[in-house]
């Protein structure tokens, strides 16, 4: 099996049952094979081309992974000298031990927050498994100290703290709009919505509840008191103007499961620059109606983001 056949797949910790049961939903299918490398990490060998990192439930995928064993730190540092660096150590244990070896290493510049509208790159990183045994792998993200999105937060103009999930996920895809027209269902109080009027998009707000105070005189901002589930796109023209250029559909609504999916497909198409749905779970989730969505809409990935609870954000972009 080559190396860029494995990944290592690291869980979030309050989120490790729902990743250990959608690593086995793909074994059973002949997709991949795992076992768990650390409390926190399975080690993934993909087969018939499967993409490990459509993954929904992991905190970070890394790719092209392997597993080197050393029997001194002098070695350790040798063998990651040997493959293509900077480095980065996303060693959550043996942290002296895991400095030493760094200390000797071309190493990855960090700094401790987020940026809203930052780059991410794809960087070669590693972390200790037990005293003489490391994992490498390639990963896409953030250059904070274990790659995570730990964001510079406003915590004065965004109405709730759901707009974190927006930034977070518009960071990881890399897709910031402006000059936008969207359409966003169940908006209050207006986190999300705070985020693209931000971004100079025009947002028409559809909810039973109002927006917040400090977004009421926002002239990118159109807000109709409404029940979502009684919004349609074959309706949308009584309450959007310019419709036909709707750019994008979004949503962090609270409802059930396979309402939400429905939701979801009924407002998705290929002719929207891109369309954002949080699906929510109530106790463990209910996968089936997310991969059917996955499979209706080819193109369409879904995420297990930090900024998301029990739920996960599916999200499809058109854009070139």
């Amino acid at each position: 099996m080559s190396d860029s056949n494995n990944s290592l797949v690291i869980a979030h910790p309050e989120y490790l049952e729902p990743l250990e049961q959608e690593l086995n939903f793909y074994k059973k299918q002949k997709l991949l094979d795992f076992k768990a490398l650390d409390s926190d990490c399975f080690f993934v060998e993909s087969r018939n081309n499967f993409d490990v990192t459509r993954l929904i439930w992991p905190l970070q995928v890394w790719t092209n992974a392997k597993l080197l064993n050393f029997e001194s730190i002098k070695k350790a540092s040798s063998l990651l000298s040997k493959d293509q660096g900077p480095w980065q150590n996303l060693s959550t244990q043996r942290h002296r031990r895991a400095q030493l070896i760094s200390s000797q290493t071309h190493s990855v510049k960090t700094r401790p927050q987020v940026l809203f509208r930052d780059e991410i790159f794809l960087d070669s990183v590693w972390r200790l498994i037990d005293a003489n045994t490391l994992v490498t792998g390639k990963h896409w993200g953030p250059r904070t100290p274990l790659r995570t999105y730990i964001f510079a937060e406003n915590k004065e103009d965004p109405p709730s703290r759901a707009y974190l999930k927006l930034w977070e996920l518009y960071n990881r895809i890399q897709y910031f709009p402006t000059n936008r027209n969207f359409v966003e269902l169940g908006a209050s109080p207006g986190g999300w919505t705070w985020v693209n009027a931000e971004l100079n998009c025009r947002v028409w707000a559809f909810d039973k509840a109002e927006l917040s105070k400090s977004l009421s005189k926002n002239p990118n901002i159109y807000f109709h008191k409404k029940d979502i589930f009684k919004v349609h796109p074959n309706n949308i023209q009584e309450f959007v103007e310019n419709s036909k250029t709707l750019h994008g559909v979004f949503s962090d609504v609270i409802a059930e499961t396979t309402r939400l999916t429905e939701l979801a497909r009924t407002w998705s198409d290929s002719k929207k620059e891109i369309c954002v749905f949080t699906i929510k779970f109530k106790g463990s989730p209910n996968m089936e109606p997310v991969y059917k969505l996955l499979n209706d809409f080819p193109n369409s990935r879904a995420l297990h983001l930090e900024a998301n609870k029990n739920e996960i954000t599916w999200y499809l972009l058109n854009k070139d």
